[in-house]
């Protein structure tokens, strides 16, 4: 009742988008948003997010739930040696309540925390035995500085999961593993770090920076990588989701030529943007540099098929990887169309080391798109 008097009382606003990676296993993404004052309920795909946000001129409060279906992680279409594993399918699930909380300080900077639980579900696809059901929990603390051309983040915590029954929680090897190693247990940290150059200019270099470690041997926590589509650490040749890191350094540089408010204003790590009243266009060229030791999901030969972390990757890379992007926007309309390819990132024979990326969109907003 109180949600339903104060959608009324507040303009309702919407955005949506639609895209797809086009490569040996390709992926598309679908999402919905509708929003009224603090209230905003979203669909990215196969996961549901409804929260209540509070932005004033101190800081932001954010209090939600988030629920994703059957596709958390990718682990329905994983990779192994440069090619699709199907065989390693599982399907995963989770809900759970979250917190986010921001203080502003003077001159760009500020601190917050973010808190969430989570309960997991796994379901078998192929031969692989999909672990117990999961709880999880993570807490972090962040500090940032923002500004229209450079913002820098840092932040760190903690991460702890354990099987809700069945399941080893032992992670020596032999024939104590286990399918609950494929989530991870016990507690662990994490720290990240992210810049962002952007000066906005008519030509102008565009740098994005990321590097980060995560201490629960956890598939479902662990950063991906590869690929060009949202929620990824980017790796231009890649598969969306390729790789799972335990520890990563990535690094993308371009040459951007065009009006900065080209891109999407509304998205997963879409930064805010007014809406264009005339055609404007970005073209950029330019590479990726990713370093990372991963953790590798393989069938257990102790527990007839489980799945465990049990294996992790040397250090891996550096792997390098070219693109170009387009974008376009007319109003709150907005198109990204972006082809890449790596050279050294290991393919079999079959399956070829390049990717091209198409996005439509309509950011937040009332009325006509544009």
């Amino acid at each position: 009742m109180i949600a339903s008097l104060a959608m009324a009382a507040e303009p309702v606003e919407w955005r949506a988008l639609g895209g797809a990676q086009v490569d040996s296993d390709s992926h598309g993404e679908v999402d919905l948003g509708i929003r009224s004052g603090p209230w905003v309920a979203e669909i990215f795909t196969d996961t549901l997010d409804a929260r209540w946000e509070k932005n004033g001129e101190r800081g932001r409060t954010s209090l939600g739930v988030r629920a994703e279906a059957f596709a958390a992680g990718l682990l329905i279409t994983p990779w192994s040696d440069g090619a699709p594993d199907p065989d390693r399918a599982l399907t995963a699930s989770y809900a759970g309540p979250q917190a986010s909380f921001a203080w502003y300080l003077p001159r760009g900077l500020w601190v917050g925390a973010d808190l969430h639980g989570r309960a997991w579900w796994f379901g078998q696809v192929a031969d692989v035995a999909p672990p117990p059901p999961h709880l999880s929990a993570r807490g972090s603390v962040l500090a940032g500085w923002w500004n229209p051309s450079l913002q820098a983040l840092v932040g760190g915590g903690f991460t702890g999961a354990a099987p809700v029954e069945g399941g080893s929680t032992l992670l020596d090897g032999g024939e104590n593993y286990g399918a609950a190693q494929a989530v991870g247990q016990g507690i662990a940290p994490h720290a990240w770090a992210e810049v962002l150059l952007d000066p906005g200019t008519l030509v102008a270099p565009v740098m994005q920076f990321r590097a980060g470690y995560e201490g629960l041997e956890s598939v479902m926590y662990a950063p991906r990588l590869g690929g060009q589509m949202p929620y990824v650490i980017p790796l231009a040749g890649a598969a969306w989701a390729e790789f799972q890191a335990q520890t990563f350094v990535a690094t993308r540089v371009t040459l951007a030529v065009g009006d900065a408010g080209a891109g999407p204003g509304s998205g997963s790590g879409a930064p805010l943007r007014p809406a264009a009243g005339r055609w404007v266009a970005r073209g950029q060229i330019g590479a990726d540099v990713a370093y990372f030791k991963g953790i590798y999901p393989r069938y257990s030969p102790y527990t007839a098929g489980a799945f465990y972390i049990g294996e992790r990757f040397d250090p891996v890379g550096p792997h390098v990887g070219f693109l170009a992007r387009l974008e376009l926007r007319r109003g709150r309309a907005w198109l990204q169309a972006e082809g890449a390819y790596s050279p050294t990132i290991p393919r079999q024979e079959h399956v070829l080391p390049a990717s091209a990326m198409l996005r439509l969109g309509v950011d937040w907003g009332t009325g006509a798109p544009w």
